[in-house]
């Protein structure tokens, strides 16, 4: 199973172009490098569509966009988006407030959480609880938007980590046994956190990647980038790659 994960596109239209870049031709070259490169089952777009404010005009270009590839497609939610209007114009899923799902492919049990909030309501963990409790599987993957972890980014850290970081890691504690890889995006810079059983791999933006240094926010450089994930027979191969403009 092969996964392309693009994350933090960050679109508006007309084009804002912010810091100078056109993030919609960042983001069509992270998806035509990367469909290109690579053998490809489905694509995750993994949150934060919109540049700014949740933008319908956005999601339509998106749902265009997706539709003139033979590729399925999966999308969850970002603090700039509305998962409602996902839902309304791309992507309609049962949630029509939340965008969480779950899919059995191949045989791997995934789960696409919404954090756009920051946090998790109570109907929402219930049902990821509930998820976890009926898997047999021994490893599970996850997409959410925001890493359940810090990632030694001051000013994400600060003020704009995931909420509730402690009670989402003691859930997945109470499965020793499981493997969980986790895929985010939101932090526009590249990681990976390993806990016990449970590893985060944070995916940088197709818009700009931010600086891990100091306090004040700030554009390290405006590659876009992506990620690639093949789960093969219970083996994980997962990278990063930059595109040239």
């Amino acid at each position: 199973m092969n996964i392309l994960q693009i994350t933090d596109m960050h679109l508006s239209i007309p084009n804002d172009n912010p810091f100078g870049v056109d993030c919609k031709i960042s983001f069509e070259k992270a998806l035509s490098e990367g469909l290109s490169r690579y053998k490809v089952d489905f694509i995750v777009l993994s949150g934060d569509l919109s540049l700014q404010d949740p933008d319908p005009n956005v999601y339509q270009y998106v749902k265009e966009t997706m539709q003139k590839i033979d590729k399925p497609y999966y999308i969850i939610s970002g603090n700039h988006d509305n998962p409602a209007l996902i839902n309304e114009f791309i992507f309609s899923k049962v949630n029509d407030k939340k965008l969480y799902y779950a899919e059995e492919i191949e045989g791997n049990k995934i789960l696409f959480l919404d954090t756009t909030t920051g946090e998790i309501d109570a109907e929402h963990w219930a049902w990821f609880e509930d998820a976890l409790n009926q898997s047999e599987e021994d490893e599970i993957t996850i997409f959410m938007h925001h890493p359940p972890s810090l990632a030694l980014m001051p000013h994400m850290d600060t003020n704009y980590r995931f909420l509730e970081i402690d009670r989402f890691i003691d859930v997945l504690n109470k499965y020793p046994s499981k493997k969980f890889y986790i895929f985010c995006g939101h932090y526009h810079n590249e990681r990976t956190i390993v806990e016990g059983n449970i590893t985060i791999f944070i995916t940088p933006s197709t818009y700009a990647q931010l600086s891990d240094a100091g306090d004040q926010i700030g554009v390290y450089h405006t590659k876009p980038a992506y990620r690639f994930i093949q789960l093969n027979d219970k083996k994980l191969t997962t990278f990063v790659n930059y595109c040239d403009m």
